[in-house]
């Protein structure tokens, strides 16, 4: 359950690499920089064959875009205690010393390395995510929201991503077996371009 917190990091940088696409061709010769209006980062992890959704509602999230729509990056930090549970009983236990340890590890980093695009509108998003006082390489399927941005000169960007992470590779094995090794993250998130 706890890797499944650190995840969402990665989650709302997988923006950075569209923006090229979103910004009208004449705009991609000047850099860009980008802040987080809203984001959704959810995880869903296995607990005894029943799925444990987590959400995190404190994210701060900052999209460059180089110069000519180059060296795009995302950097996402994470609160760690202002993660939610369902069921809501569940929120102190994930917190604490015995999962995400929010009193040695109150954040959770994302910080991307590149963007692949595969077709318009979408991409991987790889990056290396900081949970738990553990760096692991991330990777996540970045995808522009379809009609989310009416055009793409109102400085708007909005995206959903997906990816898994291992709860192991974070030294977050506490739980097993009755907590299951994969966390599904999905996200979606909404930036605004800044001066």
């Amino acid at each position: 359950m706890a890797g499944i917190a650190g995840i969402v990091l990665a989650s709302l940088p997988l923006l950075a690499g569209a923006v090229g696409q979103a910004r009208p061709a004449d705009a991609g010769l000047l850099p860009a920089h980008y802040v987080l209006q809203r984001a959704n980062v959810f995880f869903v992890v296995d607990v005894s064959h029943q799925p444990l959704r987590m959400r995190f509602t404190r994210v701060d999230a900052q999209l460059e875009q180089g110069v000519g729509g180059d060296a795009d990056q995302v950097a996402v930090t994470i609160d760690v205690a202002s993660v939610e549970t369902r069921p809501r009983f569940l929120s102190p236990i994930v917190r604490g010393s015995g999962m995400l340890d929010e009193a040695h590890y109150p954040e959770i980093r994302f910080v991307s390395t590149r963007f692949v695009r595969d077709r318009a509108g979408s991409g991987w998003l790889h990056g290396d995510l900081t949970m738990h006082g553990v760096v692991c390489p991330v990777d996540f399927l970045v995808t522009q929201v379809p009609g989310a941005i009416e055009s793409p000169n109102d400085g708007r960007l909005e995206f959903a991503a997906a990816g898994d992470i291992s709860l192991r590779k974070f030294g977050l094995s506490t739980w097993f077996p009755g907590v299951g090794d994969a966390v599904h993250v999905t996200i979606d998130a909404a930036f605004a371009q800044v001066p």
